[in-house]
């Protein structure tokens, strides 16, 4: 042998080396790979398993909405029909206008003590100040002023 084909083989064996670990290397990655989709697919098979109950509740719900539209459709229609007829109605008349109120005479002067009330009357009695409640035993207090109040005396 000579020396060309010694150096020849030398070359071909580290090419081959070379090519046999990096088939190795890609061996380990698809191992790897292969590890973590089988983690993926039972996480998958898991959420299909767990989401299997759903699909009838979808199909309900869309059979809901299709019921809901098919409502919406027909509501549509008759609102269009009833602003058709309204649009073809006679302008209805217009209101009558309020009558008119006049308003009750005012008063100037108070009303005396023990006057008597007409009908839809009411009476305030004018109580200016509480503090001298204890000095002047003939002005009554609030709660009495209210009762009367209430009680049209």
């Amino acid at each position: 042998m000579t020396t060309e084909t010694v150096v020849l083989l030398v070359i071909v064996g580290v090419i081959v080396t070379a090519i046999a670990l990096h088939l190795i290397a890609i061996a380990a990655t698809l191992r790897t790979i292969t590890t973590t989709l089988t983690k993926v697919k039972g996480g998958a098979q898991s959420i299909k398993g767990q989401t299997e109950p759903v699909n009838a509740v979808i199909t309900a719900i869309a059979g809901d909405v299709a019921a809901i539209d098919d409502d919406l459709e027909g509501l549509l229609m008759m609102v269009g029909e009833a602003q058709a007829a309204a649009a073809a109605a006679e302008e209805p008349p217009p209101p009558p206008k309020p009558a008119r109120r006049t308003p009750a005479a005012r008063r100037t002067q108070p009303r005396p003590a023990g006057a008597p009330v007409s009908d839809g009357e009411v009476v305030i009695q004018d109580i200016v100040d509480f503090d001298d409640e204890a000095l002047d035993p003939q002005r009554p207090s609030m709660q009495e002023a209210v009762a009367r109040a209430r009680s049209g005396v």
